[in-house]
């Protein structure tokens, strides 16, 4: 298996269907896998998914747990994932294009990339952002045992710092925009976190 691609889910009823559609319009010539992850879904967002992706592209995975945590929710499928690669999707946010997928393991295969950087889109331009995990492909290699802490919202830095502080820690970079953050999203985590006033964007 080629890539992993991990998506916590918590009551994305109206909001997942732009990510579906974007895997469902990916080119790609490797082999896929995606983990859905529904994390103390109460709304449809599994009847959604099952609904709306084509899933001829990819191998599929449902995962239901009830750990209120997206680190948590990565985690078990983290746990589970086949991936030479794996690549953590918010599922509210999309794909970038309909050849994300092929450019980026195109680029981590000829590179021997251990962690590939690539470009994001955003509804807010003016957002700088650089220890979000959905702005990297990560080896399984280099990922090991580790795993997301039970935090929130600081979850990503906290697995970003440990995968930092390992011997084989390398970056490769390439600047192409290959996800679209959907930013400001009601109801999101980071939304509710800034409303509270914890963080300047």
């Amino acid at each position: 298996m080629d890539l992993s691609i991990i998506i916590p889910c918590h009551n994305l009823e109206r909001y997942i269907t732009p990510l579906i559609i974007s895997l469902n319009a990916q080119k790609f010539s490797y082999q896929v896998e995606l983990w859905f992850v529904f994390d103390s879904c109460t709304d449809a967002t599994k009847e959604v998914v099952r609904r709306k992706l084509t899933k001829e592209k990819y191998d599929v995975y449902f995962i239901d747990c009830d750990v209120h945590s997206c680190g948590e929710a990565r985690n078990r499928a983290l746990d589970l994932a086949k991936g030479e690669y794996i690549w953590f999707v918010d599922g509210d946010d999309w794909l970038f294009g309909n050849n994300a997928i092929e450019i980026l393991l195109q680029t981590a295969k000829h590179y021997n990339s251990k962690l590939l950087r690539f470009q994001y889109k955003s509804i807010n331009y003016k957002l700088k952002l650089d220890m979000m995990v959905w702005q990297y492909l990560f080896s399984s290699e280099l990922i090991g045992e580790t795993r997301f802490p039970p935090i929130m919202p600081h979850e990503d830095i906290e697995f970003m710092r440990q995968i930092g502080e390992k011997i084989d820690f390398k970056v490769d970079e390439i600047n192409v925009p290959l996800y679209f953050y959907n930013f400001g999203r009601e109801g999101s985590n980071m939304t509710q976190y800034l409303e509270k006033g914890h963080i300047d964007p």
